[in-house]
C-alpha cells in the first residue's frame, strides 16, 4: 500500500473508495503467493494475519475482525513524481530492487525502483525506473552523465 507515480494504479483506486482493504485482495499479488507458498497450512489470509501479528507492523494495522488492512498513516503524494523519476535503459539481465537501488542512491535519497520483468520468465526486461526523494537525485544523475546544467 505505497504511494507511487500510477495514482490510478489498482492499490490506489482501492484506497480511494475505502482505506481497508480486504486481505483476500492480496491474493492477486504473485509475490505475497510466492513467498507464501512454502506454508501448507492454513490460507493465505491466515499467514498474512499471523505475519502482521509477529512482526507488530508500525506500517499497517490490522482490522478488529482481522479479514482487512489499512496504512497507519496516509498516503503522502507528491507533486512532482514524474520529474524525480528516471527512465534507465540497458539493464544487466542480473539486476535487481535492491542493486539498482544501491547504484543510483550516491546521487540522492531512492524511494522507489520499478523493475519490469517478463511475466513467464521473470528476467529483466532491461529497463527500470528510479524514483528519487526529490529533483535533486535527478538534476545529480544528469550531471554525472554529462547533461549541461541547462539542461536539468
Amino acid at each position: 500500500l505505497r504511494a507511487s507515480g500510477r495514482r490510478d494504479g489498482f492499490m490506489m483506486q482501492l484506497i480511494k473508495k475505502d482505506p481497508w482493504v480486504p486481505l483476500k485482495t492480496f491474493e492477486n499479488f504473485n509475490k505475497i503467493k510466492g513467498l507464501l507458498s512454502e506454508f501448507e497450512d492454513g490460507t493465505l489470509e491466515e499467514h498474512l494475519v499471523k505475519a502482521l501479528q509477529v512482526k507488530q507492523s508500525t506500517f499497517l494495522e490490522l482490522s478488529e475482525d482481522k479479514t482487512k488492512v489499512k496504512r497507519v498513516s496516509e498516503i503522502q503524494e507528491k507533486s512532482n513524481v514524474e520529474e524525480c523519476t528516471l527512465y534507465i535503459e540497458n539493464i544487466p539481465p542480473e539486476s535487481s530492487h535492491t542493486s539498482l537501488k544501491q547504484r543510483f542512491e550516491k546521487f540522492g535519497p531512492v524511494a522507489y525502483v520499478s523493475l519490469p520483468k517478463y511475466h513467464k520468465s521473470q528476467r529483466v526486461k532491461g529497463f527500470a525506473f528510479v524514483e528519487f526523494e526529490s529533483l535533486a537525485g535527478v538534476q545529480a544523475v544528469l550531471k554525472a552523465c554529462g547533461a549541461k546544467e541547462e539542461d536539468t
